[in-house]
């Protein structure tokens, strides 16, 4: 469960990063201590770091598209699934 909500606030991070104003998100994985910072940088490029290692730069939409990829893969998977209560058609895109 706790990965679907990390992958929630991703995904949000993302999009502020890609269509909003934000400049930079720091995604800290739930119940964890891992943490990336993705900033905006230029010509519609994402720089990706974690702690003070610089991880490069990619495409804003490589990026998301390898993020969506990741996601719907582990979802897909049988022992991934939300509980039938929790699941609501549409809500990943």
């Amino acid at each position: 469960m706790m990965l679907v909500i990390a992958f929630a606030d991703l995904r949000g991070g993302l999009k502020a990063l890609v269509v909003g104003g934000a400049t930079d998100h720091r995604f800290v994985g739930a119940d964890s201590s891992f943490s990336l910072r993705v900033k905006r940088a230029k010509k519609g490029r994402i720089a990706i770091q974690c702690g003070t290692a610089s991880l490069g730069e990619v495409a804003s939409d490589e990026l998301c598209r390898a993020v969506l990829q990741g996601v719907e893969s582990f979802m897909a998977r049988p022992e991934s699934a939300l509980p039938l209560e929790m699941r609501r058609e549409g809500t990943w895109r």
